[in-house]
């Protein structure tokens, strides 16, 4: 067994609103310090330590749809950094920092950056988001909308208009989306002739460490589909797909799948393979997460490394899913 190393950035020791840590930027100047803007799509992502490996960033790879500002891009994708990551048996945790899940698209509101990280190409140009998490408009494909920690767009042809309004564009409104498509499917479909949920247990969970949710019904198919939760990073605005390896079983009367790390209160779907329909599960309830972490701090004298549980500990919203990113650690 390999022993994780977990290095974490705690944010403070007191349960504090989330927007007390994240200062809110208004949208014009969060525009106008942006020397990029551009929509795409996150593909792929590697970790690196600095050159010091004191730290570790983790380099998103971000296909491009549109460029609306900036200058200097000669290639079809941008690679965005954002705080934390793994580095073989190195984990560095920074919080609250973006987490994004591949398929996330949106608008990205990046700067030029330089880092000196270890193995990764230095002709090669990266960006760190403005405003951190502020930097990121995800689209949802469930409503149309366009959101980040502050700010919700009904379309994104709203945050267009932004950008039109204090010439931070060259392109236009844009009446056919040819990337931002919305799914054709009401909100509240739970059930069709052939496929539905008629149980899930259980329906309170502990997200990211490891618990099992079972889904009976019927109508799933034999190959493994998607299992999407809400996303507790933007207050389950959005989903996000569980990983395949958490779905342990599919068949097609019952699915078990391991509750995400990002997994939020509220309700969650499956997609059976081959269609884009989608079925749902209500009254699902996320707890805080409690995760055991070893450490190596000068805290302990004797140098050694301690496992040690550490806590989610802020507000929940409406949803009762997480509105900040404090944790945390018991050392009792």
């Amino acid at each position: 067994m390999k022993k994780i190393s977990f290095y974490i950035f705690l944010c403070c020791f007191l349960a504090n609103a989330q927007n007390e840590l994240i200062i809110e930027e208004p949208i014009e100047k969060l525009i106008s310090g942006s020397e990029i803007i551009v929509e795409g799509e996150y593909i792929e992502k590697e970790s690196y330590f600095t050159s010091d490996k004191r730290h570790i960033y983790t380099l998103n790879k971000i296909k491009l749809f549109n460029i609306h500002k900036g200058n200097g891009i000669d290639s079809d994708h941008i690679y965005v950094i954002t705080q934390g990551g793994v580095v073989g048996n190195k984990i560095m945790k920074v919080i609250p920092s973006l987490q994004l899940q591949l398929g996330d698209m949106g608008f990205f509101l990046v700067n030029n950056k330089e880092l000196n990280l270890i193995d990764f190409d230095k002709n090669k140009k990266v960006f760190l988001l403005s405003k951190d998490v502020q930097g990121f408009f995800k689209y949802n494909k469930l409503n149309g909308n366009l959101t980040n920690q502050v700010y919700s767009f009904d379309t994104p042809n709203e945050l267009r208009s932004e950008l039109i309004n204090q010439n931070s564009t060259n392109l236009g409104l844009m009446n056919n989306e040819e990337y931002f498509i919305k799914d054709d499917i009401e909100e509240n479909q739970f059930i069709t002739q052939s496929t539905s949920i008629s149980s899930y247990s259980p329906n309170t969970v502990v997200g990211g460490v490891g618990m099992i949710v079972t889904i009976n019904g019927q109508g799933f198919g034999s190959n493994s589909g998607i299992v999407a939760f809400r996303e507790v990073n933007d207050g389950g605005q959005t989903y996000s797909n569980a990983l395949s390896s958490q779905i342990q079983l599919w068949t097609d009367t019952k699915i078990e799948v391991e509750v995400p790390s990002f997994a939020g209160s509220g309700n969650f779907y499956i997609q059976p393979v081959g269609t884009t329909s989608k079925y749902y599960g209500t009254d699902f309830t996320v707890t805080h997460g409690i995760i055991n972490a070893t450490l190596r701090w000068s805290l302990f004298r004797d140098g050694n490394w301690q496992s040690l549980p550490y806590v989610h500990i802020g507000g929940y919203n409406s949803q009762n899913n997480f509105q900040d990113g404090n944790y945390v650690l018991n050392f009792s």
